[in-house]
């Protein structure tokens, strides 16, 4: 099933009971938007089948997702609305888990966020590690990504403390 075995190893058959009983199946026609840039994300979505296209505001294609894809991963963590919009390339079958269940069984068991972070952690490293070689692949250079804004002044000022030359502010 693609990409979801890395959130299915680091997940018990309980927890995945469980995220099957709270999702919802859900159908999509050919050319139908699952996400829409910018729009905040209720579910988190696994694809069970088709192939999706994830595509920019002017409509470059960024990705294809097929079986096995986890959509609004980004969203969950970083809670900010997508940037870019999904959809449907072919007829398109996924299971909607909302994002409050998830959240609320987090703070009912956090021993279960432990595990559905770590799951995902797991998931999105290896898509980096991907997307890197395919970067190098066609010529480019994913050593250059820079830190995310702001990170780096952030984290200069902790080292300068460190070394005893000035307090995080």
């Amino acid at each position: 099933m693609g990409k979801t075995h890395y959130i299915v190893a680091g997940l018990g058959d309980a927890d995945m009971v469980w995220l099957l009983s709270m999702g919802k199946l859900r159908m999509l026609k050919p050319g139908e938007r699952l996400v829409k840039a910018g729009t905040a994300l209720q579910d988190l979505f696994f694809v069970t089948r088709g192939t999706l296209s994830v595509v920019q505001a002017d409509g470059t294609p960024v990705a294809t997702l097929g079986e096995g894809a986890v959509i609004g991963e980004m969203s969950f963590i970083e809670r900010q609305p997508p940037s870019t919009s999904v959809i449907a390339v072919d007829r398109i079958e996924l299971l909607a888990i909302p994002r409050e269940a998830i959240l609320e069984r987090f703070e009912r068991e956090p021993e279960f966020a432990a595990r559905f972070y770590r799951a995902l952690a797991v998931f999105l490293s290896e898509r980096l590690r991907e997307t890197t070689a395919a970067m190098r692949e066609a010529g480019q250079h994913p050593e250059n990504l820079a830190m995310s804004p702001g990170g780096g002044d952030r984290f200069g000022r902790f080292v300068r403390m460190l070394k005893g030359n000035g307090a995080p502010a």
